[in-house]
């Protein structure tokens, strides 16, 4: 037995030698704490088999919150933003939409409280059109004028208690020469004293997008429509910055917009636009539903569909139905190509035109309808539109 004992503890007497004379690095990984959470370097991707000490005067290091697991990886170096344009000030400030989307109304105060969330600052688009039913939202026709989008500039008209009349830069009327006119909360608007002409124009190409805090930021802050115009002054691999309201810098993702040279004028292009285009674009809000004057990605009428859609594309054409059947290039029936735009009006189709909608190839049109539908594409010989069927136009030619 005594024979037995000896080699044993000699073992035991040399195992805790061994642990004694250890690198401290091998039982102790390096760590740090923080808030209570393990942390651990991120170094390579690869795993190291570095002691503390060079692990700690290797570059491109960080402490990593991790659960009880050692592994070391490279740390990606993120390049900073490139500020890309600057603001001037301007001898005489803008007036500009500071929400989304801002609601023009025929008078001032007429707004029913189920109308509140469109008419504060932020808005409340999403809610304010979800809360409605059908006569809710037939009790807006004749009530409300058009509506302007986040940034665009606008004249004032006039005021009346908290509301103001302004007039829509780049919505093309005989009603004022400024632009579209109607009344709107004084708080959706505010006056921007730098201007941004030079920089290039970030034009949102999805129905909505979304506005970030920062370039890498997941928290989203405001979503905002097709068409908002915003000035570029930042840019980093996938998302740029913007100019939004109160001339704050916000982020969007590039994949949202399409870039605007600086050069051209609103609502103008530098290239040929196809008919094709235009419908390819439409046909992005299938089964939106009708909005009275609406012009944005949460809600057209008839005409506010067909006028974004060509904006989109750099044309501007008039913001109205009516108007829109007096300009651009007429069409004969034979010769209808996709993107042309059908004109429908009342005492079959000889008295005041009241309908538009385009044409997207083989006898089919896309449209918003009206209040009781959503966007949908039909057939030009559907009975009730073919018999008030009143010309078609093209604005596609009009680009040079």
């Amino acid at each position: 037995m005594r024979r037995l004992l000896v080699p044993v503890g000699l073992f035991l007497v040399i195992a805790a030698l061994g642990l004694i004379f250890l690198p401290h690095d091998t039982l102790n990984p390096p760590r740090s704490e923080n808030n209570g959470s393990s942390m651990i370097l991120e170094v390579d991707s690869h795993t190291a088999a570095f002691s503390g000490n060079q692990i700690a005067e290797a570059s491109n290091i960080r402490w990593t919150p991790i659960a009880d697991t050692i592994a070391y990886e490279r740390v990606q170096e993120q390049a900073a933003p490139v500020h890309s344009c600057e603001g001037q000030v301007m001898d005489k400030p803008r007036w500009v939409v500071t929400v989304p989307v801002a609601t023009l109304w025929s008078e001032p105060n007429q707004a029913r409280s189920i109308d509140r969330p469109s008419l504060g600052n932020p808005v409340q688009l999403k809610a304010w059109l979800q809360s409605m039913s059908l006569p809710d939202k037939l009790w807006l026709v004749g009530k409300l004028e058009t509506q302007a989008l986040l940034g665009t500039e606008v004249t004032l008209l006039d005021r009346r208690d908290d509301w103001l009349r302004v007039a829509v830069s780049g919505q093309n009327t005989p009603k004022n020469e400024n632009g579209y006119p109607g009344w709107v909360p004084k708080d959706q608007l505010a006056e921007q004293t730098r201007q941004y002409d030079s920089c290039p124009i970030a034009v949102v190409s999805r129905p909505t997008a979304w506005l970030y805090e920062d370039a890498s930021s997941m928290l989203r802050l405001e979503e905002i429509s097709f068409n908002t115009e915003l000035p570029i002054v930042f840019h980093e691999e996938s998302r740029i910055g913007v100019v939004s309201r109160n001339e704050e810098i916000r982020w969007m993702n590039k994949s949202d917009v399409i870039v605007r040279d600086p050069s051209l004028d609103q609502g103008e292009s530098k290239s040929q636009v196809t008919g094709e285009e235009l419908v390819q674009t439409a046909n992005s809000f299938l089964e939106l539903p009708y909005l009275w004057a609406g012009t944005s990605g949460f809600g057209f009428d008839c005409s506010g569909f067909t006028y974004a859609v060509h904006r989109n594309h750099g044309i501007t054409i008039p913001r109205d139905a009516k108007d829109q059947a007096k300009a651009g290039t007429e069409v004969n029936t034979d010769d209808l190509k996709p993107g042309d735009l059908l004109f429908y009006a009342y005492d079959k189709g000889k008295g005041k035109v009241h309908h538009v909608a385009m044409y997207i190839g083989e006898g089919m049109m896309i449209h918003s309808p009206k209040t009781e539908r959503s966007i949908e594409i039909i057939s030009m010989k559907t009975p009730a539109y073919a018999q008030e069927f009143a010309g078609a136009r093209r604005y596609t030619e009009l680009i040079t």
